[in-house]
């Protein structure tokens, strides 16, 4: 498989300031997140038929293009990336991204797990997740926390989707609010 590539011109010094919390997709700045967002937006679809999660990494290349690694077939709960992909020749990685795959009302798939926010603190690259409603998560590693970047019907959405009104995603968790967020489940939609 290639490397997908999406060219945006003027990508000279990278300084990763993302755009504002739960925006619309319209309202996107940072060049990184619209790469992101539209990136995941085309893996969406693959992932809610393959009933697994896609996972793989961004970069800057030698041209300092803004460009992924190919996707990578994770499982239904999980995705990890390859050492392969990390070292990518010419690619200077910044931010990995995954899918959460198709809905599921018994899984906490509308927000970030701990799992993958401490996988991209440890890794010290930021992280870009899709849900199952089209919400585009962002992991910041320099702030310790994930922001939802965009909300419900930001990328494509599960035709099966079904928010759940008793327990919404907040607009941005630490591992320890993400934590008690999973603590404060009540059990019911």
């Amino acid at each position: 498989m290639s490397k997908l590539k999406l060219i945006l011109p003027g990508v000279i010094a990278l300084a990763l300031v993302h755009s504002a919390v739960a925006q619309t997709r319209e309202d996107l700045i940072d060049k990184v997140d619209i790469f992101a967002v539209n990136f995941l937006n085309n893996l969406q679809q693959l992932s809610f038929r393959d009933r697994v999660e896609y996972c793989g990494l961004f970069g800057i290349d030698d041209d300092e293009n803004i460009v992924a690694t190919p996707a990578q077939v994770g499982e239904e709960y999980g995705c990890d990336i390859s050492d392969e992909a990390y070292s990518t020749p010419g690619l200077e990685v910044i931010a990995s991204y995954h899918t959460h795959g198709q809905y599921n009302a018994d899984a906490y798939n509308e927000v970030p797990s701990t799992d993958d926010m401490l996988g991209d603190f440890e890794e010290g690259i930021d992280g870009y997740i899709s849900t199952p409603s089209g919400r585009i998560w962002a992991i910041l590693v320099d702030d310790s926390n994930a922001i939802q970047l965009c909300g419900p019907g930001c990328v494509v959405a599960d035709p099966n989707y079904q928010e759940c009104t008793a327990h919404l995603p907040d607009e941005q968790y630490t591992v320890e609010s993400l934590e008690l967020y999973f603590e404060n489940d009540p059990g019911y939609c």
